[in-house]
């Protein structure tokens, strides 16, 4: 957004067959359809009605997942979604995030190889968004165990931000919904229309950063900024990260512990 180029993660770790895992990455407002045309099914449970009612739709690409694997997905967001509803749905009563499956391998012609999923916003004419959650299948298609040596690895070498290793499968859907977090926040804290949007994304984020900062280090007399190697790519990535450590640790960072204080300000 912003004139920012697509944030990708960079090498965090490898599996036990030697590709390199991406977790997910943010995508510029160009290089997704407002629609998502994608050939889809509705997944048809209690939890996709539950969601719906929130304001989210769970939907599944024309492969298969299997039901454990996505319902577990699906749990993670009906926790977000109930605990920052507010947040999410605030700019707009029929605002919809999308949450999917795909074989990503690539969109708009960028190629995004072994990423794990990503978060991709479109914006109105009225400065609200539509976002799409997904999930690559070729990845979410690995076995239990290949997904979480994965993700613990990549905590140990601090490419990862540190969470409580019972929660590693939930790792990727925490950030990328951290992602659709902060899309909200900043319509909500800056546009009134499209182009306020796009023209003030990067300053906004920038901002939430700082107050964040500014409140961890008068609480907590200063703490580390940085919690993974990936949440210094930039703004919105440590947003995500910082997101992700708040959600799935029993004991948040300082920092992280700040960024839910500063999102508590917007639950109305």
């Amino acid at each position: 957004m912003g004139g920012r180029g697509a944030t990708l993660a960079g090498q965090h770790t490898k599996s036990k067959d030697n590709i390199k895992i991406k977790i997910g990455g943010r995508l510029k407002k160009d290089q997704i359809a407002v629609n998502w045309n994608d050939p889809v099914t509705f997944y048809e449970n209690d939890m996709y009605d539950k969601l719906k009612e929130k304001g989210f739709s769970t939907r599944a690409s024309t492969d298969i997942v299997d039901e454990t694997t996505i319902a577990r997905q699906q749990r993670q967001i009906d926790r977000l979604a109930t605990e920052y509803n507010s947040v999410y749905r605030n700019v707009t009563k029929d605002n919809e995030i999308m949450f999917g499956t795909e074989h990503v391998k690539s969109v708009k012609g960028k190629p995004l190889p072994n990423i794990w999923g990503y978060c991709a916003v479109a914006v109105k004419e009225d400065g609200k968004p539509i976002q799409k959650v997904v999930l690559n299948l070729k990845q979410l298609e690995r076995t239990a165990n290949e997904q979480v040596v994965s993700v613990r690895s990549g905590i140990k070498e601090k490419h990862f931000v540190s969470i409580d290793l019972d929660k590693s499968r939930e790792y990727v859907i925490t950030h990328e919904m951290g992602h659709a977090l902060e899309n909200s926040l900043v319509a909500q804290i800056t546009a009134t229309n499209k182009q306020d949007f796009m023209d003030n994304y990067d300053k906004t984020l920038a901002k939430i950063k700082h107050d964040v900062v500014d409140l961890a280090n008068k609480k907590y007399n200063g703490c580390d900024i940085y919690l993974s190697k990936y949440s210094s790519q930039n703004d919105a990535e440590w947003f995500a990260e910082t997101f992700t450590n708040l959600k799935l640790s029993k004991n948040p960072a300082p920092i992280a512990k700040a960024l839910g204080e500063y999102i508590e300000r917007y639950k109305k």
